[in-house]
């Protein structure tokens, strides 16, 4: 799983909630909160690591909700 593939899922995720907002806006967001995207994607990098799983894009969705749900969480505040 890279990161790239982890932040288009959370931008996928959040864009769903935040649909009202241009696409290049919601990146914008996303990039000047990017230490919750990163921080969530440490730990599930770690966790797939020690578990020896393999990421699919069935369980991409998964890890990345905790993120999206966090950002939006951060952008209704």
């Amino acid at each position: 799983m890279s990161y790239e593939m982890f932040f288009e899922a959370v931008k996928t995720l959040l864009w769903k909630s935040l649909d009202d907002i241009p696409e290049y806006k919601l990146v914008e967001y996303m990039k000047s909160q990017e230490d919750v995207i990163k921080s969530q994607y440490n730990y599930w990098e770690e966790q797939v690591e020690v578990n020896n799983e393999t990421v699919t894009e069935e369980s991409l969705p998964g890890f990345a909700s905790g993120a999206a749900y966090s950002l939006y969480l951060l952008y209704e505040g």
